[in-house]
């Protein structure tokens, strides 16, 4: 990519509270951290960095030609930040490895389901768009979201039950998928949040939208991604 200098970085603790060792849970035998590894290196020729409090998926790492950074324990807990484990795997980058970057490739691995071309279109569109930081994105339109208000009662979100719209009516409303993000790396350490600036969205496909969270989603995501014969999991 042209004028673009990019890495990748997996964050991949080892606890869960839903699924023990959940990273290293498999589809078609291969395991999370594996099906993403091969999807980037499908599509981008990039560094791979993966941050882990355990051993043994920073051993998978090494099996996958991934560079591993040990990430301390006080950043891998339950409600560690995903920012701050962002910026330990820079600083520890911009100290010990011989490597300029100035573009991150952030893909979550309990979002397996993608097409390997989804991180190059996504390249190329932060690219031709001069965009700051970007995120994958699915159509919500049509999703009707109601909250309950102070009262309990059920109020509205994203429309109006009295008028309700054709489709082709509605505002443009999306998903931030959590599929991938791609950020320029000083603003991200400026900002210290993934999402500024000029943010621009890479639209995927409505059976993409899914995420491992339990072990339903994770069947889930077996079949769907057989079906779809998916890119680094079947492809």
């Amino acid at each position: 990519m042209n004028n673009i200098n990019s890495i990748a970085i997996i964050l991949a603790r080892g606890g869960s509270k839903e699924i023990p060792n959940k990273n290293l849970e498999t589809i078609n035998n291969k395991s999370l951290l594996e099906i993403s590894v091969n999807q980037i290196k499908l599509s981008v020729n990039t560094k791979i960095f993966v941050s882990s409090d355990a051993e043994s998926i920073l051993d998978e790492a090494l099996r996958l030609d991934c560079v591993p950074i040990k990430r301390p324990d006080f950043l891998s807990e339950d409600d560690s930040s995903s920012e701050d484990a962002l910026i330990h795997a820079i600083e520890y980058i911009e100290k010990n490895i011989d490597k300029d970057f100035d573009t991150i490739i952030f893909p979550q691995l309990t979002s397996p389901l993608r097409n390997y071309q989804d991180f190059k279109e996504a390249l190329l569109l932060y690219k031709r768009e001069k965009y700051d930081s970007l995120f994958s994105s699915n159509d919500a339109m049509d999703y009707l979201l109601w909250k309950k208000d102070e009262s309990g009662q059920f109020i509205e979100v994203n429309f109006d039950n009295k008028n309700r719209k054709p489709r082709q009516e509605k505002v443009v409303q999306l998903i931030e998928n959590g599929s991938f993000y791609i950020f320029d790396k000083n603003k991200f350490k400026e900002y210290r949040t993934r999402l500024f600036d000029s943010i621009g969205e890479y639209r995927m496909e409505p059976w993409q939208v899914f995420e491992i969270d339990n072990f339903e989603d994770l069947e889930l995501c077996r079949h769907i991604s057989k079906i779809k014969n998916s890119d680094g999991i079947y492809g």
